[in-house]
């Protein structure tokens, strides 16, 4: 039976799946063909030291198994290997795995995975206000997942991807103030939601 996801409190309840794991410092090629999908490189010791993802090493996301789920999602933006008190790795969380047990219910907080907020000066704001219009289509159409996606080489650009039970929307606004962009891509997506409910509205009638 898969436990609600409101009701999961801490990443070992979630966590479903072994992670592979090989040798390192880096893969060679007498161990390269133990390598599929997401694999936890370690040192003699069992202790992780690396991620094997997509083909190519990279810097590990890492949590502990009592991690608590909420940081989790707010900062997940590559999968998650799940350590024991010694940094042993005993699991993997991907966005996949949160979307997956969130979408059960009828009763949640969307997940919403960032990007790129190193640059954003006032972070809670920037959430807060992402998580109040996600909330308000949440009444029009059921969302699954959001991603936010934050740029800001030159002038701010923001974009969003959201799932929801109507169909997947993806919109984006470039400005030269940051809270000004999610502003306008917010509003630009919450018109969308609105023009694509009221047009199935029309089509049953």
């Amino acid at each position: 039976m898969v436990r609600k996801f409101n009701e999961l409190k801490e990443l070992r309840e979630l966590m479903d799946r072994e992670v592979g794991t090989v040798m390192g410092p880096c893969p060679t090629t007498k161990n390269i063909e133990k390598l599929s999908g997401t694999t936890a490189i370690v040192n003699e010791s069992g202790r992780l030291i690396g991620l094997w993802h997509k083909s190519h090493r990279m810097k590990p996301q890492i949590a502990k198994e009592n991690t608590k789920l909420k940081i989790i999602i707010d900062k997940l933006e590559s999968p998650v290997i799940v350590v024991d008190k010694n940094r042993k790795p005993i699991g993997l969380i991907t966005k996949n795995d949160i979307v997956r047990v969130a979408d059960t219910v009828q009763e949640y907080t969307t997940p919403i995975f960032y990007s790129g907020l190193d640059a954003v000066q006032n972070m809670e704001e920037f959430k807060s206000t992402t998580f109040n219009t996600i909330e308000k289509i949440s009444k029009i159409a059921k969302p699954r997942h959001a991603t936010v996606r934050v740029s800001s080489k030159g002038v701010w650009k923001i974009n969003i991807k959201l799932s929801t039970s109507l169909r997947t929307f993806v919109v984006e606004s470039q400005k030269h103030e940051c809270m000004h962009a999610l502003k306008d891509c917010l509003k630009i997506l919450e018109a969308e939601v609105i023009e694509e409910k009221e047009k199935r509205l029309k089509f049953r009638q």
